[in-house]
C-alpha cells in the first residue's frame, strides 16, 4: 500500500485573511479553518515541511503516482471540498498518501478513480500515530477508499462511494491495520460507505465495508454500510475485525436488494469479529439482509432481521 510520489518542493503562495474575504476566484478556499494557508498550485506534488496547505481549484488530469504526498509530520491539508480527480488508465496511485507520518490532518477532499483513495501507511504503530482523516468523498477506487495503519488514528465523516476491485481483487472501504499488533485508540465515526460491486471472474474476492487488522481498543460507532455486491462465488462483508477489544455502537450495515449473475455472490456477514479473544461488545447496531447479522462479540440491544 505504499505508494511513490514526487519529492518536488512545493511552489506556494499565501491565501491570507485578505485574499480570503476580497478575491472572488478564491472563494472556495474561505472553508479553511484558519485565516491563512499555503495553497498548493500544481499536482503531482509534495507537502514538505509542518504548514497548513489548501486548494483553490479542482485537478483532474492522467496521474501516474500519487497526486499528492505528505511528507512531513503535522502539515494539515484542506482541500475546501475541490477535487483530485484522475483520468488516467491504469489509475495510478493514490490521490493522497504518506508514509510514517504524526497528526496529520486531511480534510474536505474529493478524490476520484485512483487505485487508493487516502492512504497512510506505516512501518510501525509510534510512526504512524495521531492522524485525522475527516470530511473526506473518495469516489470510484479500484483497490482501498481509505487506508491507515498504526495508532490513536481518525477516521470520521467520510464518503466512500463505488469500489469495484479492478485492480487485483482487492475491495475495501477502509482497511485499518497494526504492523506491531499493538495499534491502540483508533476511532472510526460517522463515515458512509456504499455501493461497491465486485470485478465478474475473480475469485477469492470479498468486498468490506471496514477491516480491522490487529489492533485494539478500537471505536467503531455511527456509520453506515450499504449497498455492497459481491460477485458470483464471492461474498460480502460488511465489518470484518480481527481486533480485541472493539466497542461497535449505533452502526447501520445493511445487504441492498439482491441482483442476478454477475453480482449475485453472498451477504456472508453483517458484523463479524473473527478474534477469538476479542473481548468486543456490539450494542445498538441495525444489521439486515446477511446470512450472519452479528458474531463474535457481547451483543446488546442490537436489532437484527
Amino acid at each position: 500500500m505504499q505508494h511513490p510520489a514526487g519529492n518536488r518542493r512545493v511552489p506556494i503562495r499565501v491565501l491570507g485573511a485578505a485574499a480570503l474575504l476580497g478575491a472572488a476566484t478564491l472563494a472556495p478556499a474561505t472553508r479553511a479553518e484558519t485565516t491563512q494557508c499555503l495553497v498548493v498550485p500544481t499536482l503531482p506534488n509534495a507537502l514538505v515541511s509542518s504548514n497548513h496547505y489548501c486548494l483553490d481549484k479542482d485537478f483532474e488530469q492522467a496521474f501516474t503516482q500519487t497526486a499528492l504526498q505528505v511528507n512531513a509530520d503535522g502539515i494539515v491539508l484542506d482541500c475546501n471540498g475541490h477535487t483530485i480527480r484522475n483520468t488516467n488508465t491504469p489509475f495510478g496511485g493514490a490521490g493522497i498518501g504518506g508514509y510514517d507520518r504524526k497528526n496529520v490532518v486531511i480534510r474536505n477532499c474529493v478524490v476520484d478513480n485512483f487505485n487508493v483513495g487516502i492512504t497512510l501507511g506505516s512501518s510501525s504503530d509510534t510512526t504512524g500515530t495521531g492522524n485525522l482523516i475527516e470530511g473526506n468523498t473518495i469516489l470510484n477506487m479500484h483497490q482501498v477508499g481509505l487506508y491507515a495503519i498504526g495508532s490513536n488514528n481518525r477516521v470520521e465523516r467520510n464518503r466512500i462511494t463505488h469500489v469495484d476491485g479492478s485492480y487485483n481483487g482487492v475491495i475495501y472501504g477502509m482497511y485499518l491495520y497494526s504492523p506491531g499488533s499493538a495499534g491502540v485508540g483508533v476511532a472510526i465515526r460517522d463515515n458512509v460507505i456504499s455501493d461497491f460491486h465486485g470485478t465478474p471472474d475473480v475469485t477469492n474476492q470479498t468486498p468490506t465495508g471496514i477491516f480491522l487488522g490487529n489492533l485494539r481498543s478500537v471505536e467503531v460507532t455511527g456509520n453506515t454500510i450499504t449497498g455492497l455486491y459481491a460477485s458470483t462465488g464471492n461474498r460480502v462483508h460488511g465489518i470484518e475485525s480481527y481486533a480485541e477489544q472493539n466497542f461497535l455502537r449505533d452502526n447501520v450495515v445493511i445487504a441492498p436488494p439482491p441482483r442476478g449473475a454477475p453480482l449475485d455472490g453472498q451477504q456472508e456477514w453483517a458484523i463479524g469479529i473473527f478474534d477469538s479473544t476479542s473481548g468486543s461488545v456490539c450494542r445498538d447496531n441495525v444489521v439486515g439482509g446477511f446470512t450472519t447479522g452479528i458474531a463474535g462479540c457481547t451483543k446488546s440491544v442490537n436489532t437484527e432481521f
